[in-house]
């Protein structure tokens, strides 16, 4: 995922867990930002997730929250976001700031992406009503790359 050209950060108020109860996935989530190849970080371990830093944050009433998992990898089990591909929509998802609030959202859709066909200005956009965007990898793996084939990805709106 490539978030595009990096705004100047404002302070903001980071998520800090992801809840949702129907596939009892209750994960930390930990600021990120943009890898060395232009890519969004990720956390190594699948069972945190990575909130995009220089997007919307867990207060915003506008933009994008978008945060990211493995689903897993080779020095790990299988992190929490591999079960966002059974979430049906209209399913409750809930956000917690580092400032104790909680928000509500609601998924709205589901998309399996391939991940050359991700839609990335739209996954990053910064304006525009405000949406909870979960993301993580599924799909068939390809042995020989090592990777993935898609992005599995959830849009959720407020409630």
């Amino acid at each position: 995922m490539r978030p595009g050209a990096l705004p100047t950060p404002e302070a903001s108020v980071a998520p800090v867990s992801l809840t949702i109860p129907s596939l009892a996935i209750d994960m930390p989530v930990t600021d990120v930002g943009v890898a060395d190849t232009g890519q969004m970080e990720l956390p190594t371990d699948p069972a945190v997730a990575g909130w995009y830093r220089y997007g919307a944050d867990a207060t915003s009433t506008s933009g994008r929250i978008l945060i990211a998992a493995h689903v897993d990898a080779v020095d790990y089990p299988i992190g929490p976001l591999a079960r966002l591909r059974d979430v049906p929509a209209g399913e409750a998802v809930r956000l917690t700031a580092a400032d104790g609030t909680s928000r509500e959202f609601v998924v709205q859709s589901l998309t399996y992406y391939e991940k050359a066909s991700l839609p990335t200005a739209e996954l990053f956009e910064r304006g525009g009503p405000s949406a909870l965007v979960l993301v993580t990898c599924g799909g068939p793996f390809d042995s020989q790359t090592g990777h993935y084939r898609d992005n599995v990805v959830a849009v959720a709106v407020p409630r």
